[in-house]
């Protein structure tokens, strides 16, 4: 089981289980024999080299991917066991922002951001048009709701589609490598973002980044790290005990050094 967690999260409830987790494609082994715990209201972050693992370990969470072997729970329940209608019950307390944003292109702003609400609520035209407009406005993005997603800039494209995500007001939010190809300044202000609205709507945070500056930041008060390397789910833990970890695989990646276990 996970060591290394803060006092802060003793008292919360787990959210996210694995246990003896193995997933492979094509007889290729990604990850093997993983235990790891979330709480309620920590910031998991997952780092690690490119093709190590880290999208295939949060869509196992998000009960995206299905395990080769062993268990994953997300609220008590174990995702591979679940009807399709249980599925989509749990679905609705779960957001995720996907790799390369995954928005409709043909869609609207606006429209990407209704699309779950008609799909998995009962709520009327005016109230998801009130809803969809919260969501702008959570990400700053008030003024582009009737553009297609190609007439907006990268950074923009990434925060609509977290405005997709948190549409339902998730619970619990995955984040993948939400800041891939921004630069450094909204890299920080992505940081910011993804901790307002952690803040706001008190929710779990699971986020797979390759920017160590966004995982410093987003680890420095309810966060822990897992380095995810060799088929392994290391946790590093806070941004300090990472800096300070004994594997020299972990340094070799914090410190972008060239030689070292890790082949690239």
């Amino acid at each position: 089981m996970v060591t290394n967690l803060p006092n802060t999260f003793k008292d919360h409830h787990i959210v996210i289980e694995l246990q003896d987790v193995s997933i492979s494609f094509d007889d290729e082994t990604i990850l093997k024999k993983v235990n790891l715990q979330v709480k309620s209201g920590e910031i998991f972050i997952i780092i690690g080299p490119s093709g190590g693992g880290k999208t295939v370990l949060l869509k196992l969470m998000a009960g995206v991917f299905k395990p080769t072997e062993g268990h994953v729970y997300c609220e008590g329940e174990e995702w591979i066991n679940l009807k399709t209608e249980k599925r989509r019950e749990l679905a609705k307390h779960i957001g995720v922002q996907f790799q390369k944003n995954a928005l409709f292109d043909s869609l609207t702003a606006e429209e990407n951001i209704a699309f779950p609400l008609k799909e998995h609520t009962k709520l009327d035209d005016e109230e998801i048009q009130t809803r969809v407009k919260d969501c702008l406005l959570a990400v700053n993005l008030t003024n582009v709701g009737e553009k297609l997603p190609h007439d907006l800039s990268g950074g923009m494209r990434q925060r609509l589609s977290i405005a997709r995500a948190i549409a339902l007001n998730p619970e619990i939010i995955f984040y993948d490598d939400p800041t891939a190809g921004l630069d450094p300044i909204n890299t920080d202000l992505m940081g910011d973002l993804i901790l307002n609205l952690k803040q706001q709507n008190n929710t779990t945070v699971i986020i797979a980044t390759h920017s160590m500056d966004l995982a410093y930041k987003l680890s420095s008060e309810h966060g822990r790290i897992a380095f995810v390397a060799d088929q392994e789910v290391i946790i590093t833990g806070t941004k300090k005990e990472t800096q300070e970890s004994k594997d020299p695989r972990v340094q070799q990646f914090i410190n972008g050094r060239l030689d070292g276990p890790l082949t690239f």
